[in-house]
């Protein structure tokens, strides 16, 4: 059986992600206990906060590693470990025998943004005849209706479709009650809202 006490429990925080995501990983995910040692792999203000996270759970021992020692060249997780060695040696002046266990790990890959615009639905009126394709039952209110039934991708900029309705699409369906109606925003999101009167 392994003592809980020589488990090293290991957080990786990457730059960018919140305060929080730093504090969660390491509360939370690394779901570190009271006496519980710690290496927190990325020493910015993320890790910063996981190493904070630590603290607040009671871990009792914290190694913080810079994320230089992965240089992404090959050397991969044998550069951790020889980070993470030479860091314990500096902080407790000596290494840990026994096999280190790596428990959690994340990753974040950044790019050039791509040039994505903003969709843009083609105008229509109110009306949303065009886009209807059946009927079918629906059961609201403890009984059936029939409910028009309209194809999302056919519906244009300003076509309200008035409940019961169902409109359909490959992934998904939305179900517009009775007394409800839908519009159609020129971003192609349905904004459903109660009718008034």
């Amino acid at each position: 059986m392994i003592d809980r006490r020589t488990v090293l429990k290991t957080i990786t925080a990457i730059p960018l992600l919140a305060v929080a995501g730093g504090i969660g990983a390491a509360m939370l995910t690394g779901d570190t206990q009271r006496g519980d040692s710690v290496a927190v792999f990325g020493c910015g203000g993320v890790g910063d906060a996981a190493i904070l996270g630590a603290k607040l759970a009671g871990a009792s021992i914290i190694v913080a590693v810079d994320l230089d020692a992965f240089d992404g060249k090959g050397a991969g997780l044998d550069s951790l470990r020889t980070a993470f060695d030479a860091e314990h040696e500096r902080l407790f002046s000596f290494l840990l025998s026994n096999e280190q266990e790596l428990v959690t790990v994340r990753a974040t890959v950044t790019g050039p943004r791509p040039d994505v615009a903003t969709p843009s639905l083609a105008l229509g009126g109110a009306d949303a005849s065009a886009a209807r394709i059946g009927i079918t039952p629906v059961w609201v209110d403890g009984g059936h209706v029939d409910a028009s039934v309209f194809d999302r991708s056919l519906l244009l900029a300003g076509n309200v479709v008035e409940g019961p309705a169902v409109v359909v699409e490959m992934d998904s369906t939305t179900l517009v009650l009775p007394g409800h109606a839908a519009t159609v925003h020129p971003s192609g999101s349905l904004l459903i809202r109660p009718v008034e009167g």
